[in-house]
């Protein structure tokens, strides 16, 4: 049986302060803010983005979302008190017949600090090994 992770499959993922649910086409102003810096992007190996970049990323985050066979999981990382978008955690397939994943996460400048992408790194991982059978 596939596991149930992808769009219609991929869950919504909360802790405490934090929510990390799909990419939609409506959150290209806050990814935008962060992926033209060029102090987020600088060990990127993408960025600083075009507005083309920018919804290239989303065209590929939302399809992630839609279909499994892709492997790759796309969260907007939220603020759960303030709604906000702040970043960005995703899960790559790499080599799939040995359920291996790659993670990553970017977070906006102004949101550094504080812990958010370690908690969303938290909770991607345990979504990796409970749900995808990382």
């Amino acid at each position: 049986m596939r596991p149930r992770y992808h769009g219609a499959y991929m869950k919504r993922l909360e802790s405490e302060r934090l929510v990390l649910r799909p990419f939609d086409v409506d959150d290209f102003d806050a990814v935008h803010s962060w992926a033209t810096d060029d102090l987020v992007t600088r060990y990127t190996p993408w960025g600083p983005n075009s507005d083309d970049d920018t919804r290239g990323f989303l065209d590929r985050a939302i399809a992630g979302a839609r279909d499994p066979d892709l492997h790759y999981s796309e969260f907007a990382i939220v603020e759960r008190d303030s709604g906000r978008v702040v970043g960005g955690c995703g899960l790559s397939g790499r080599r799939m017949q040995f359920r291996e994943y790659e993670i990553g996460w970017t977070v906006n400048r102004e949101f550094w600090r504080r812990g958010i992408a370690t908690e969303a790194g938290q909770i991607a991982i345990q979504y990796a090994f409970s749900e995808l059978k990382a």
